[in-house]
């Protein structure tokens, strides 16, 4: 385990001082713009030490911080989801921080089997709990629903045939009421 732990502590250095070379060149490009990036693993909510995601690391030097928040993938209650956001605002260290890739639905988690389907109320719920953890943003992945993949047919918050969704509904309502009270 000792030469595990050890690579584990190189590649977060990789990481992090391959982030600080990215954020650099860009600012060097665009030293107007913010730079923002997010990750895809959260410890400790999500099971994947063999990951070797630094939240705090990777953060550090960009301008807006987030994460990936799939709860219903990830089988979250909702304490788990505060937690997500909470371990996510702690990492932005003071900074903006932004939850990027709020699941717009169900996904293939194995084989044919899908994860459940998030309901009106948990995007209601989701929302809220971000922006009650002081979240500057939202995105949600993805817009319209993916063809292929496995993310394909139930991902997104709007059908392929231009149709909205419930899901997509709740997540405007509470977009509207955010943006009324802000």
């Amino acid at each position: 385990y000792a030469d595990w732990l050890g690579w584990g502590r190189f590649w977060y250095d990789h990481l992090a001082d391959h982030m600080r070379w990215r954020y650099q060149a860009i600012k060097a490009a665009d030293p107007d713009r913010f730079v923002m990036s997010h990750s895809g693993a959260v410890p400790p909510f999500l099971p994947r030490p063999n990951a070797f995601i630094h939240n705090w690391k990777l953060a550090e030097p960009v301008d807006l911080w987030g994460t990936s928040y799939a709860p219903k993938y990830h089988n979250w209650d909702l304490c788990t989801c505060a937690g997500t956001i909470e371990a996510t605002r702690s990492a932005a260290r003071g900074k903006r921080f932004w939850i990027s890739e709020m699941s717009g639905g169900s996904t293939y988690v194995s084989g044919f089997s899908k994860s459940p389907l998030p309901r009106p109320k948990d995007y209601r719920a989701w929302n809220w709990i971000s922006a009650v953890c002081g979240a500057t943003a939202t995105i949600h992945w993805c817009y319209l629903e993916e063809s292929t993949g496995p993310e394909a047919t139930n991902f997104g918050l709007i059908r392929a045939n231009g149709k909205m969704t419930v899901r997509a509904a709740a997540a405007a309502e509470v977009a509207s009421t955010l943006r009324k009270y802000a």
